[in-house]
């Protein structure tokens, strides 16, 4: 039994965002080479997917996500075991996540607690979050669902009813009104 069978989730997520070869080098690994190797690419992964993805950013966003990421890996190179790695990973993402949200408050020196109140906690100061969906993205998450819960052939064989039906409303929209049935696999 391999010691790090407890990272069984984590190596399920390496294999969902970089494909079957990380999993099967990270299923039975007790390496430390091969899960930097794979933690790199990962950081890898992300730095790419903000330069391809994040449209709108203001300079001071790009730098600090950019510098987690910088710092994740060299912290990575200084890791000895494996369990430094996983640390590093999580300390990474818990970053990037703040600044998803807005900026990575800063605690330290406020007190021996952080009171979880809504003032403490509102990251907007320095920049606003915007989430938007284009028609064509609602289009393409609502069939990428139905693939994955009807199947590939009932998604396709929905689309082909919406658009011989010649709807003036959008495919989200329409199969809201063809089905309640189908709406618990809609966005």
């Amino acid at each position: 039994m391999n010691r790090y069978e407890k990272y069984l989730n984590l190596k399920n997520t390496f294999e969902r965002v970089l494909g079957v070869g990380a999993w099967e080098e990270l299923k039975e690994s007790n390496s430390i080479s091969t899960w930097r190797k794979w933690t790199k690419k990962l950081f890898a992964a992300i730095k790419l997917s903000i330069d391809e993805t994040v449209k709108f950013a203001d300079q001071q966003w790009r730098a600090e996500v950019y510098s987690t990421l910088e710092r994740g890996e060299e912290n990575l190179k200084k890791t000895r075991q494996i369990d430094e790695v996983i640390a590093t990973i999580a300390s990474v993402f818990i970053e990037l996540s703040f600044w998803q949200i807005g900026f990575m408050p800063d605690h330290r020196g406020v007190g021996r607690k952080v009171k979880l109140n809504r003032s403490s906690w509102r990251l907007d100061c320095d920049r606003t979050l915007i989430y938007l969906q284009s028609e064509k993205q609602l289009h393409t998450q609502t069939v990428r669902r139905l693939q994955k819960s009807l199947g590939a052939s009932e998604a396709s064989a929905l689309e082909y009813k919406y658009r011989r039906s010649k709807s003036n409303l959008n495919f989200h929209e329409w199969l809201n009104n063809e089905s309640d049935s189908l709406s618990e696999h809609l966005p």
